[in-house]
């Protein structure tokens, strides 16, 4: 297809000169003479260009060792989380058991959730004795340069969640009567502050209250969201937060249409006067529009 010369040309282009006559056999082969020596990486060097490994050779491939058996000894949980007490007892981790329970007797396995959590429980502490042991001596390495996680991505999905709901009572509504909802969890139609509320921090926090509920945070929440409120609409007279608690439904019902009911807790109501002494602790918002004629 190609003369010898044009051959050569492509050839020698690539840093190899064509092989003549002189360096093959009858067969068109090279040589043993001219035939280049393999070495173990395969780039084609000669044997005579084979650099000897050096002690920092030595090192960064036992530094590298040693950082891969770390990273997967800590990838295990820790076994002081996965005996925390408290999150045994949470809803989400009842409704667990009791799920895993049930599938159990149905596969004829006699066993009750209390029998279910006191197996597990046995075999966690166990777990926790082992892993602990072998993840200490890669503990100071990992403190050192950041390398330790101490919580658990996706442990158990949240089924029982929390809302966050804030309301607003105007002037002349009576004790219960025309609450205006501002703000709801990812709502489309109660927008109040959403750039901040339905922040990914923030929503992590309130999801908190739902799995293991602190009064002190809550309380400091609510009243900061309550003075937000009470500045950015002066009509208002008390201003009402709620954490609204509610199961997630499977996904056939909600491919159905249908809408998970919960109920409200921890509700917390503040008049709005003394309110507005402090600083709202939010930046001011733009001029809101004028209330419509049937919230007022």
């Amino acid at each position: 297809m190609f003369g010898h010369d044009t051959t050569g040309r492509l050839l020698g282009s690539r840093g190899r000169r064509p092989v003549t006559n002189q360096d093959s056999d009858s067969a068109g082969e090279p040589t043993a003479a001219t035939a280049p020596t393999i070495r173990a990486d395969g780039d084609g060097a000669t044997g005579s260009d084979a650099r000897p490994l050096t002690r920092w050779d030595h090192a960064r491939a036992a530094l590298i060792a040693f950082h891969v058996l770390a990273i997967v000894a800590l990838a295990f949980p820790s076994g002081g989380s996965l005996t925390n007490k408290s999150a045994w007892r949470s809803k989400n981790t009842q409704a667990d058991f009791a799920a895993w329970t049930a599938g159990l007797n149905r596969v004829g396995v006699a066993l009750t959730p209390k029998e279910f959590e006191a197996s597990l429980w046995a075999l966690a502490k166990g777990y926790g004795r082992v892993r602990d042991e072998l993840a200490r001596p890669f503990l100071p390495y990992a403190r050192t340069f950041g390398l330790y996680q101490s919580w658990q991505m996706f442990a158990s999905p949240q089924r029982h969640p929390g809302e966050l709901h804030v309301d607003l009572r105007l002037p002349g509504a009576g004790e219960d009567e025309r609450w205006r909802p501002i703000y709801r969890s990812r709502s489309r139609e109660h927008t109040w502050r959403r750039s901040q509320l339905d922040h990914d921090r923030l929503r992590k926090y309130v999801g908190r209250f739902a799995r293991g509920f602190k009064k002190r945070h809550y309380n400091a929440l609510a009243q900061a969201l309550a003075r937000a409120a009470a500045h950015d609409f002066p009509e208002a007279e008390e201003i009402r937060v709620r954490l609204y608690r509610y199961r997630s439904l499977p996904p056939e019902r909600v491919r159905a249409g249908e809408r998970a009911e919960g109920r409200y807790q921890h509700t917390r109501r503040y008049p709005a006067g003394p309110l507005r002494v402090t600083p709202s602790p939010f930046p001011p918002l733009p001029p809101l529009p004028p209330l419509p004629e049937g919230d007022r």
